[in-house]
C-alpha cells in the first residue's frame, strides 16, 4: 500500500475563507490551543462555515466530515469565550477544549509499560533478540494458556482471520518484529504525520501480538494470526495523547477500511467528540472493542456503580474486562453494567519491540476480543451487532450468576456475558 495513506487528505468546509492549516497537523502552533467542534446531524455546510468564520482568530486544522467534527486552533486567551460564544448556535452540539491525558493506566504492582519497553531495549544490546525462555527457543508452538482458553486454535481449522482489517489505535506497532506480519505504511501516525506509526512505548506492539502473533521461530501466537494489522499511533512514548488525535485515529481507521478497531486505552470522563466518533464508526459497520479499564481495586462495588472507562462505556463499543489464569476476574479489572464480555488479561506474554514481555491489564484483554471479532467477520458475521451477538451467544460465565474473587463472589456484572468461545463463533 502506498505511503501516501500516512497523511489524511480531507476536504475543508465548503466556502471557508479563514486560514487553514494542513489537513493533518499534529503540533499546535505557538500561542494557540486546540478545540473540537461537534456539529449536529442536521447542520448544513453553510451553517458550519458561518460558525467557524464567526470565531475570531480560528484556524481550521482538520475537518472530519463523516463525523460532523471540525478541529480548530484558537488563541489560548480565547478558549473560554469561544465556548460561551458558540453554545447558543443551533448548528453546534458541543465545543470542547482539547485535552491531553495518559490513556494507558498501569496495573498496580506491575512495571510500567514504558519501563517494559526500556527493559526490552536494554536486552537487545546484549543479545540478538530477547526470548523469554533464555537463549534456547522452545520446539513447541507458542500457543499459550490465554489463546487456548478462548478455543482460538480450534477455530483456526476454519479461519485465522485471513484478510480482515484490524486497526490498533494505540502507541504504534513495531512491524519489524518477527512474529508480526504488518507494514507501517498500512497505518498512520496522528502524533507526528512526518514519521511512520512506530511503537516507542511497547504497549501497541504487545496488543498487536495478542491479536495477530504468528508464532515464528518459537514465538507467540495471537488469536487471529492472519488478519491485516493497521497501526494507528495516537499516543506518545509515555502513553499520553490528545483527545483530538484519538478522534482523528478513529476517523482514519474508519475511512481506510478497518473492519475491527481495538482501543486498549481509556479516559475516566466522557467527551462528546469521542462519543460521536465511535457512534459514527459503529454506524459505518466497524466493530469497536475497548479496554474496560484498570480501576477495580480503587472503587467500591456497591450500588451497581460502573468504573468502565471511555470509550468502553459507550453502548456502541464492546467493553472488555480481564480474567486471570484461574478463571477469576482480575482484581484490577474495571466492572459494572457497561462491561460486555471478558477475556484473559493477567500476565499475558506477547510481543514488544525487540522481544517479548508479560503485561497485565484490560489493555491485554481487549485485543483477545478484537481477534475473536475478526474471526467472526472472516466467518461471515456482518456488522457490529452481528459480531457482538456471536460473542455473547458463545460466551459462558466464569461461575453461575457470580464470579469468584478469591474466597468472595462478585456480581456477574464484573464479566458481562463471560468468556467467549472462538470455535463456536466460527461454527465448529
Amino acid at each position: 500500500m502506498s505511503k501516501k495513506i500516512l497523511f489524511i487528505v480531507l476536504t475543508g468546509l465548503i466556502g471557508i475563507s479563514f486560514p487553514n492549516r494542513s489537513a493533518f497537523a499534529s503540533s499546535v502552533q505557538a500561542g494557540y490551543t486546540r478545540m473540537i467542534l461537534t456539529f449536529r446531524q442536521n447542520a448544513t455546510p453553510e451553517e458550519k462555515r458561518q460558525l467557524i468564520s464567526s470565531i475570531k482568530g480560528a484556524v481550521l486544522v482538520q475537518n472530519l466530515e463523516a463525523f460532523n467534527i471540525a478541529i480548530i486552533e484558537i488563541p489560548k486567551t480565547r478558549s473560554l469565550s469561544v465556548m460561551e460564544e458558540t453554545k447558543s448556535s443551533p448548528a453546534l452540539k458541543a465545543a470542547e477544549k482539547d485535552f491531553r491525558i495518559n490513556w494507558i493506566k498501569d496495573v498496580d504492582g506491575e512495571p510500567s509499560l514504558s519501563d517494559s519497553f526500556q527493559q526490552a531495549q536494554g536486552m537487545i544490546q546484549n543479545a540478538s533478540f530477547h526470548w523469554p525462555w533464555g537463549k534456547s527457543q522452545p520446539s513447541t508452538p507458542g500457543i499459550h494458556w490465554n489463546i487456548r482458553r478462548l478455543k482460538a486454535p480450534q477455530a483456526w481449522v476454519k479461519t485465522q482471520g485471513n484478510g480482515v482489517r484490524v486497526a490498533i489505535i494505540d502507541t504504534g506497532v513495531d512491524c519489524s518484529h518477527p512474529d508480526l506480519k504488518c507494514s507501517l505504511t498500512d497505518g498512520a501516525n496522528m502524533t507526528n504525520a512526518k514519521t511512520p506509526p512506530m511503537d516507542d512505548n511497547g504497549h501497541g506492539t504487545h496488543v498487536a501480538g495478542i491479536i495477530a502473533g504468528q508464532g515464528k521461530d518459537g514465538g507467540v501466537f495471537g488469536v487471529a494470526p492472519q488478519v491485516t494489522l493497521m497501526p494507528v499511533k495516537v499516543l506518545s512514548a509515555d502513553g499520553s495523547g490528545n483527545l483530538s488525535d484519538v478522534v482523528s485515529g478513529i476517523y482514519w481507521a474508519m475511512t481506510h477500511g478497518a473492519q475491527v478497531i481495538n482501543m486498549s486505552l481509556g479516559a475516566p470522563t466522557p467527551a462528546t467528540a469521542l462519543e460521536e466518533a465511535v457512534h459514527k464508526a459503529y454506524q459505518a459497520g466497524v466493530v469497536i472493542v475497548a479496554a474496560a479499564g484498570n480501576d477495580g481495586q480503587n472503587a467500591s462495588r456497591s450500588g451497581g456503580t460502573s468504573t468502565v472507562d471511555y470509550p468502553g462505556a459507550y453502548p456502541w463499543v464492546i467493553a472488555v474486562a480481564a480474567s486471570d489464569r484461574k478463571d477469576h476476574i482480575a482484581s484490577f479489572s474495571s466492572f459494572g453494567p457497561a462491561v460486555d464480555i471478558a477475556a484473559p488479561g493477567d500476565k499475558i506474554l506477547s510481543t514488544v519491540p525487540n522481544g517479548y514481555e508479560k503485561m497485565s491489564g484490560t489493555s491485554m484483554a481487549s485485543p483477545h476480543i478484537a481477534g475473536i471479532a475478526a474471526l467472526a467477520v472472516a466467518s461471515g458475521a456482518s456488522g457490529p451487532d452481528s459480531v457482538k451477538a456471536a460473542l455473547n451467544n458463545s460466551a459462558s460465565l466464569l461461575c453461575p450468576k457470580s464470579v469468584f474473587r478469591g474466597r468472595q463472589c462478585a456480581p456477574a456484572t464484573d464479566e458481562g456475558h463471560g468468556l467467549p468461545n472462538a470455535s463456536k463463533i466460527v461454527g465448529l
